[in-house]
């Protein structure tokens, strides 16, 4: 009985194995979406495979403004050269956030 309720605490019902994706201005042109929840249950994911997914779902024209875009997991922006070696949980939430233009 103490495990079952142990395992409802670290697993209630609603638990999700679901990251949030957003995606703003370009991204969310291409996307035709504001997010995106993707299942994690399953592999490890890094941002270079999360790449890999939404190019592989949205195609090319994505994958363009990705190399141009930044990624900000849970807030905090990640460096160019820490993409392929930042690891996501099914409880972060990554930002697409591509470079904008103004005048």
């Amino acid at each position: 009985m103490a495990t079952e309720s142990l395992s409802r605490l670290l697993f209630p019902s609603n638990y999700s194995a679901d990251m949030k994706v957003l995606y703003f201005a370009a991204a969310r042109d291409i996307t035709q979406v504001a997010s995106d929840d993707i299942d994690l249950s399953s592999e490890s994911w890094s941002l270079h495979s999360l790449t890999d997914h939404l190019v592989a779902k949205y195609g090319d024209a994505l994958r363009k403004v990705l190399d141009h875009a930044m990624y900000a997991v849970n807030m905090e922006y990640v460096d160019k050269d820490n993409e392929s070696s930042t690891q996501l949980c099914p409880t972060d939430e990554v930002a697409i956030i591509p470079p904008v233009s103004g005048g």
